[in-house]
Formats: structure tokens, C-alpha cells, sequence
């Protein structure tokens, strides 16, 4: 309204303002015309206050003054000039003000009273001295006269300014003095209130205190009582929002108490804080360091739309990067008067809090909370607020651990199941940099000599590797870790490191925490981690885990050295088995020279093996040398350590001028001496090879591998002559029962030849049913001597011309039972047993001497019955006449499944159709 006022006199009637300015005169209108448009744009403004540019539009109207003062800077006048000033600054420097420090307490009616007459005097004494001056500039044109006026119109003017503010503060201190006496009267009375109220524009409202006191002490009395009253009713609702505020806090720790999921710790706080401040959004946003932005984690409230899944935003614009700037929590209780805030899309927010989520100093994330309401939040909101972004980082804290530590026992398991150590090693690398949240990891490893032996690393740091890999023992950093007895950690290892033998990438690497790997109280290793992610240093957290992970990576390793000893081992032991297998299959020494020789140089990695084998007469039987060309026969020998060797029967040990030993072992048994094995090998490759210690053991193997072939060969020999005098014996026997039972044919004239026939047609038939050569044996032997009983059977009824008596066939029917006592006793005899007791046996049982049936007679029993049937038939007894072979097997036939085993007698008449009897019917 007072850009138009100004607008409207500049373009109506200049004089009344500037006089006779005649230099301004030509820019008055255009000026005129500028206040009055800017005028109209601040009222639009405050018509519409919720439109986007009406904060641009408000500002317009500072421009105008601006102009003023450039117009008029050259011809100072302090009416024209200090007006725009005052205007200009005040505008500028609105919202830098600490209104809220000069609120006073109540207003008192005399103070009510007082201030508006105050501003009409001062109006008043302005417009009068204006006309005043300008009435006698009008009747006068002298120059003189009207400097006069202009300078007796600006001390006026600055004499009313000073006045003014003179009075202003007398007023003050009279109030406060006044405030102080009466709060001294009645103790226990506060007049201040506790939430100050502020205009829409955010500066604090002209609230004055009493100045003078009241002639009325019930007056007083009365503003007293109501401002206790109103003071308690405040406190009580402060302190019911206050218990809401620390209930709901106390609800959101035992929630966070049991989760470890960063997007669920941060749901619960937000909706939390949602119930607590029923606000229109409240929102965590976490940190990205690499990227320098910020991303929802979790939101909630009624403005949630404001920050979808996946929203992000710089971390160094608006309030939540100031905070993020300053570490510290920011405040906005009117949101329109903060140059740093920015509106989001559909969104009216008039109040906001963000407070930092910081570990150990270092940005993790921010905690927002919007409102739609200006002056929304108090100090026990803001207050509330960070204790419920502390409560997030400890939750988060905590998880980070949980979780950590389940991933490290989880990885644990699958390490300690990798055999290999290269890629044991690597796996700790990857473990050690996920568990501790590392930038980079180096893992060194020892050999079980002290050595330095694998190395390996995670994460990416090339030139600190490289610093690393170099000499591991000029680091003392490096020697500290080994050397450690405990997890260390350390603030900046630049420090740490004197003689600055560690090139960092960048300093983000600084922090250091260094993990002895120690196995039965001996250091094996050490685990390097540099640079914490997301942090500034390492924690005790990340200790504890240290020292679990070093334990694990200790077991790993330990794992892997006894699975690659034993596959040493075994392989160690398959070579020296097959060794002995060879040089026993082998014939020639030559032969068993070449492969001992390859196969020790195979084992010991020398430069050169050689070896000289003897036979029993002590001449070089066989010379071999391998080298990594190969094989080559007749080396120059070192007879000097092979005498030595075989003289002293131990191993001999002798260095060279080129840091080379030549090794000799003896090949000697408890019977004689076999030889020697050389070996040309590097001295540090013999002291630290596992197979040298057991390269004695491969001697001897030899040794009794070469012992063994030797005797092989005499048993092999004398095997030999054995077998060949078993089967001559064999032949004998077999002979032998021939002639026996063509002996026992010969004396019952009737079967003469048949036990011989039987026997060999027994075998025949056998073979045909598959009989394994041992039970063709003892068939064809048990058919020889089925009858050999008959021996104990008188003459007279053995050849009687007729038919047997009952008596006689009883007698007759003892032959089985006598030939089986005959040949008991017997060893190669004993399995014909079953034959020759069971030959009379039938297929349904009406055999004799047991009366088995079916197959409960004796396979080879129930062969030799049908073969022997057959030939009874097809042969003449004084009794009946041969028939022929048809008509022999059509009575087999009938008599099949009665008498004989059916199957037994289809492979026979198989046997006769195809020929296979031709030879042994008659």
C-alpha cells in the first residue's frame, strides 16, 4: 500500500515528495509508474499467498526503493534518501532478525494505548513539518532560502527518528522492569509464554508489556491469575504431548529390539513419528557417499506420494543439505521465509524438521518431518525427534552387527570346506572386506616354514597393493600384524607408518584394523582391512568380529594344509604302491631301474636322479640316470658316495660349489645289498620339501620291492614245478581209479567198461549243463567210482545168472552206503561222496539207499543217474538184451519227472539228436 501511495504522489504531484528536485523531475512518472506496479504486485500476493510465484511477486516490491536510492544517491537529501534506505535494509535483513528474542511478555492496555498515539505523533510531526517547509518553499524563489528549508526538513526528520527510537527503548526497559517486580511479588508466576506467536511472515508479532502499573491492584490481580492460569494449561498440554512423545519412543525400542533390516527399522520410526506428530510426512533417507545424494529408505503421513520408491535428491541442497552440511539439526517453522527451502511436487509444507543420522560423525542418513501448519514443532518436538533418530542408528548399528555376524558364521561354514589354499586365501579376502565393511583387504599367508608363500586381496586399491606386495617385510605395519598377539585397530595409518613405506590410493583408506591369523598360538597370517565404508574409523564391533573371523580363517587354513599333506601323502603312497607293483612286474633290471629312477625323480623334483642296481653276484646289473630331458643309460656314476653309501648302510649328504647337494640313500635289505639311489638337488628345494623327509621311506620301499621280485621270481619258479608235479600227480591218480574200477568191471563180468563209458559221458553232459571244471572233476570221478562199493558185496550174488531174493537185493541195495565208507578219508576223493551214495536215488523218491526226491538229490547224483540209465539200456546184460539208443531214450522219456530230473534228460536228448554220444553208445 505504500508503493501505490508513493506511485500515485510521484505520478500526480513529484513536489510533495522530492520538492524542487528539478533534476529528477523527467524520471518521477517512470519511477511513479514502477512503485505503483509493484504495489499491485504485492497485493496479489497477499490475495493469493498459496499461488507459486507469489513469493517472487512479495519481493517485487523492494525494487522500487532500490531505484530510489540510485536516483538520488548523487543529491542527498536525508528525507528522500534514509526512508528508501530504512525500507531497503528492513527487507533485506527481514528474515536474518532474532524477532523472536524481542517478543515481550502480555500486553498491558497502557502499552495498547501508548503505541498507536506514539505512531500518529510521529505521522503528524512529519506531514507538518513537510508542509510547513514546502508552504514557504512555495513563496519563495530564492536558492538560498530553499537550501534552508531542505536542510531544516531533514534535521527535523532525523530529530523525529532519533526521538522515536529513544522512546521506543525507554518503553522497553520500563516494561521489563515492571515484568520483574511483578514476577518478584508473586513467586512462582511466569508471564513469559512458552510458544511464541509469530505473523504469517514469520517475524515474531509486536507484543508489549506493562509499562506503567496499574491504578487498579484487582487489574493486576486479575492478569496475574490469568496468566497462571493460561501458563499451567500450557504446561499441561506440553507435558501430555511430552508423555505421548516418550511412550511412543519407548513402543518404537522394544519394536527396533528385534529387527535387523535397515528398510524395516526405518518404517517403524517413520510411522512412529507419524503417530506422534500427526504431521503430513515424515521420511529417512539414506546416505549414499559414493554418489553424494540421498534416497528414501521409508516414508509415511498423508504426503507420501511427495517421495516415491526410489526418490532421491542431492545431498547438498535445500534444509536436509544444510543439515547434512552442518551436522546438526535444522529447523523451519516458516518454510516460506527459508532461502534454502525448496517445495515438493503437491505438497504445502509450512514447517520442517531434518535431523542427521550420524555415526562416529559421518553422515549415514537424514530424518524428515513435514507439516502443513507453520510453527509445528517446539524444542521437546525437535528434541523427540533426534532421540528418535538415534534410536534408528542404534538399531541400524546393531543389525549391521547381526547381520554380519550371521554372514560370517554362514561363510565360515563354506570355508572351512574349501581344500584348496589359493582359494581359501581369497575366499578370507572377500569374507574379512564384506564382514568388516572394508574398502580393501590384503591377507598374507606363511608356509609352515615362516615363509612368505600366498597372498591375496579384495576390493580395489592398486597402489596400496602394490606398496603391499612388494616386500611384506619392510612394512612394519605388515610385521605388526603378524606379530600381533590380538585384533588392533588404528586411527590413520599414514602415522602409524614413519617411514612411509604405504602408498594410499586416497585417504578414505586411512583407517586400518589389522587380524592376526594364529594357529596353536603361532602366527600363520595376517588380514589386513583398510578404509571403513560409509565411516571414518572401525569400531569395537568390528573387532569382535576380527577375532571371529581369525579364528575361521585359521581353521581354514589348517584344513587346507592337512587336506594338501594328505593328498601329499596319498599320492606319495600310490606312487611308491604302484613302484612296487612295477618293479615286480618288471623282468629285467634295466626294466625296474628306469622306473625306480623316474619315479624318485618325480617325487624329490631334483636336478638329476641316477641309480645302479647289483645281482647276486655284486655286478652292476643296471645303471639309469633321469634328468628333465629324460632318460639316459650308463651316467657317470659318484662312486665315491655309492661305496660310502653301501659301507656305512646309511644316507649321505655331500654340498657343491653351486648351492646343490648330491644325496645318496642305499638300497639294502636284511639279506643283501641292492643298489643305490643319487639325487643332484638345490639345498633350499631339500630342507624345505615334505618329500625329502620321506624319501628314506622310498628307499627301503625299494629296497623290499627289489627283495620281493627277487623271491617272486624263486616262488614263481618253484610255483611252476609244483603245479607241473601236481598235475603229473593228478594224471596219476586219475590213472589209478581207471585201472581200479576196469579192475572192479572185470570182476562183474555184466558192467565191464561201463564205469569208464559212464564217467566220460557223465563229464560230456555236465559241460552241457554248465558245470564249472572242478565239478566235471569230481563228477567224472564220482561216475569212475559210483560201484566201488560192490567190492563188499559177496561174488555169489553179484554174478548170479537170475533174478536176486528179497534178500539178496537188501544186500544189493548196501553198495552206495560201503563205496561211500570206502572213499571217506580220502581228500581228493571226499566230493565224490554225494555220487556214489546217492546214484541210486529217484526222482520221486523211490530210490534208495535214502529215498530222497526231486531236488534233494544231488545234482551230479541225479546227471550220473540218467547217463548211467542210458547206458544200462543200450548195453547186454545176461539178463535182456541191449536196445537201441531210440528206444532207450523213449523209456527216459516215459520215465521223466518219475524217476529222472526232466530237465536233465531234455539237455540229453538235445546231446543224442545232435551226435554228441555217437562215440560212447555201443
Amino acid at each position: 500500500f505504500t508503493n501505490m501511495a508513493v506511485g500515485l504522489l510521484l505520478m500526480l504531484e513529484p513536489p510533495s515528495l522530492l520538492g524542487n528536485y528539478h533534476p529528477v523531475d523527467a524520471l518521477s512518472r517512470p519511477t511513479g509508474v514502477l512503485f505503483l506496479l509493484t504495489g499491485l504486485s504485492g497485493c496479489a500476493a497477499l490475495i493469493w499467498p498459496k499461488a507459486a510465484p507469489s513469493v517472487y511477486l512479495a519481493r517485487t516490491t523492494v525494487m522500487p526503493w532500490v531505484v530510489w536510492l540510485l536516483v538520488f544517491t548523487f543529491n542527498f537529501q536525508v528525507s528522500v534518501v534514509l526512508p528508501a534506505l530504512f525500507l531497503v535494509l528492513s527487507f533485506l535483513f527481514a528474515n536474518r532478525l532474532p524477532w523472536e528474542k524481542l517478543i515481550p511478555p502480555r500486553p498491558h492496555p497502557v502499552a495498547r494505548q501508548l503505541i498507536p498515539i506514539l505512531g500518529m505523533v510521529y505521522a503528524l510531526v512529519i506531514v507538518f513539518v513537510s508542509v510547513q517547509l514546502n508552504s514557504i518553499q512555495a513563496f519563495t524563489d530564492d536558492p538560498q532560502i530553499i537550501r534552508f528549508v531542505n536542510q531544516e526538513r531533514d534535521v527535523a526528520f532525523a530529530l523525529v527518528s532519533i526521538l522515536t527510537i529513544a522512546v521506543g527503548h525507554l518503553i522497553g526497559i520500563i516494561n521489563l522492569t515492571i515484568q520483574k517486580n511483578v514476577t518478584e511479588n508473586l513467586p512462582g508466576i511466569s508471564l513469559t509464554q512458552p510458544t511464541l506467536p509469530q505473523t504469517p511472515d514469520g517475524a515474531a508479532g509486536i507484543v508489549t508489556g506493562p509499562i506503567l502499573p496499574d491504578l487498579d491492584d484487582r487489574e493486576v490481580t486479575q492478569n496475574v491469575l490469568e496468566a497462571r492460569l493460561r501458563h499451567s494449561s500450557t504446561q499441561l498440554e506440553i507435558e501430555k504431548r511430552r508423555t505421548a512423545q516418550l511412550t511412543l519412543l519407548q513402543e518404537l525400542r522394544y519394536q527396533l529390539s528385534n529387527q535387523h533390516d535397515e528398510p524395516v527399522i526405518a518404517q517403524l520410526a517413520v510411522n512412529v513419528l507419524q503417530r506422534a506428530f500427526d504431521c503430513s510426512l515424515t521420511a529417512i533417507l539414506l546416505y549414499e557417499y559414493e554418489r553424494k545424494e540421498l534416497v528414501v529408505l521409508a516414508a509415511a503421513g498423508p504426503g507420501v506420494y511427495a517421495v516415491p520408491p526410489g526418490y532421491r535428491q542431492s545431498a547438498s541442497t535445500g534444509i536436509i543439505g544444510r543439515a547434512s552440511r552442518l551436522r546438526k539439526t535444522q529447523i523451519a517453522n516458516n518454510t516460506r521465509l527459508d532461502p534454502d527451502f525448496f517445495q515438493l511436487e503437491h505438497q504445502d509444507t509450512l514447517s520442517e524438521v531434518v535431523a542427521p543420522i550420524l555415526h562416529q560423525g559421518h553422515l549415514k542418513g537424514v530424518l524428515l518431518v513435514d507439516d502443513n501448519r507453520p510453527m509445528a514443532f517446539n524444542s521437546i518436538d525437535i528434541a523427540t525427534i533426534e532421540a528418535i533418530a538415534g534410536e534408528v542408528l542404534r538399531a541400524w548399528e546393531q543389525g549391521s552387527y547381526q547381520r554380519r555376524l550371521t554372514e560370517l558364521i554362514r561363510a565360515g561354514v563354506s570355508l572351512s570346506s574349501m581344500l584348496e589354499p589359493n582359494a581359501s586365501i581369497k575366499e578370507i579376502a572377500i569374507i574379512a572386506r564384506q564382514t568388516l565393511e572394508a574398502r580393501f583387504v590384503f591377507v598374507m599367508l606363511l608356509d609352515q616354514q615362516g615363509q612368505f608363500s600366498r597372498t591375496a586381496s579384495a576390493g580395489f586399491a592398486p597402489e596400496l597393493m602394490k606398496s603391499l606386495s612388494e616386500d611384506p617385510n619392510s612394512h612394519p605395519l605388515v610385521m605388526a600384524a603378524l606379530n600381533a598377539g590380538n585384533v588392533f585397530r588404528v586411527r590413520d595409518v599414514r602415522k602409524y607408518d614413519q617411514q612411509s613405506r604405504l602408498t594410499l590410493d586416497h585417504k578414505r583408506l586411512q583407517s586400518f584394523i589389522g587380524i592376526p591369523i594364529r594357529l596353536h598360538r603361532m602366527s600363520i597370517g595376517a588380514i589386513l582391512a583398510f578404509g571403513k565404508q560409509n565411516s571414518l574409523l572401525f569400531s569395537e564391533r568390528d573387532e569382535s568380529l576380527a577375532n571371529l573371523l581369525s579364528s575361521q580363517a585359521a581353521a581354514a587354513v589348517e584344513s587346507s594344509w592337512l587336506y594338501n599333506e594328505l593328498r601329499t601323502t596319498m599320492s606319495t603312497a600310490t606312487l611308491l604302491y604302484q613302484l612296487s607293483f612295477d618293479v615286480i612286474q618288471k623282468d629285467k633290471m634295466s626294466e625296474k631301474a628306469e622306473v625306480i629312477a623316474t619315479t624318485a625323480h618325480r617325487i624329490i623334483q631334483a636336478h638329476k636322479t641316477g641309480i645302479v642296481l647289483y645281482n647276486d653276484n655284486g655286478e652292476i646289473a643296471a645303471c639309469i640316470g633321469v634328468s628333465d630331458d629324460g632318460t639316459y643309460n650308463n651316467p657317470t656314476l659318484p662312486i665315491h658316495i655309492i661305496q660310502q653309501a653301501l659301507d656305512t648302510n646309511q644316507r649321505i649328504i655331500l654340498g657343491s660349489d653351486h648351492d646343490l647337494l648330491n644325496v645318496c640313500l642305499p638300497l639294502l635289505t636284511s639279506s643283501r645289498k641292492h643298489g643305490a639311489l643319487w639325487f643332484e638337488i638345490e639345498e633350499s628345494l631339500w630342507y624345505n620339501s615334505h618329500q625329502a623327509a620321506g624319501l628314506q621311506t622310498m628307499a627301503n620301499q625299494v629296497a623290499v620291492a627289489l627283495e620281493r621280485a627277487s623271491l617272486l621270481i624263486e616262488s614263481q619258479r618253484q610255483a611252476r614245478e609244483l603245479e607241473r608235479a601236481f598235475k603229473e600227480l593228478e594224471v596219476t591218480y586219475d590213472q589209478t581209479l581207471s585201472a581200479l574200477m576196469s579192475a572192479l568191471d572185470a570182476r562183474d563180468r555184466e558192467t565191464e567198461g561201463h564205469s569208464n563209458r559212464v564217467g566220460k559221458a557223465a563229464a560230456r553232459l555236465g559241460q552241457k549243463l554248465g558245470l564249472s571244471p572242478a565239478e566235471l572233476k569230481v563228477l567224472e570221478r564220482g561216475s569212475l567210482l559210483h560201484d566201488i562199493g560192490k567190492i563188499g558185496i559177496e561174488d555169489a550174488i553179484l554174478n548170479k545168472p537170475g533174478s536176486l531174493d528179497e534178500r539178496e537185493w537188501e544186500t544189493m541195495r548196501k553198495h552206495p552206503e560201503i563205496g561211500a565208507q570206502i572213499v571217506t578219508g580220502i581228500p581228493f576223493l571226499e566230493d565224490t561222496i554225494p555220487i556214489i551214495r546217492h546214484h541210486q536215488e529217484r526222482w520221486n523218491g523211490s530210490g534208495y539207499p535214502q529215498g530222497l526226491a526231486g531236488e534233494q538229490i544231488p545234482l551230479l547224483a541225479r546227471i550220473f543217474a540218467v547217463v548211467d540209465a542210458l547206458d544200462a539200456l543200450t548195453s547186454t546184460r545176461p539178463y535182456r538184451q541191449q536196445i537201441s539208443v531210440e528206444e532207450a531214450m523213449d523209456y527216459i522219456h516215459t520215465e521223466s519227472g518219475v524217476l529222472f530230473d526232466p530237465r536233465i534228460v531234455n539237455a540229453l536228448a538235445g546231446m543224442i539228436r545232435s551226435g554228441e554220444f555217437d562215440d560212447l553208445i555201443q
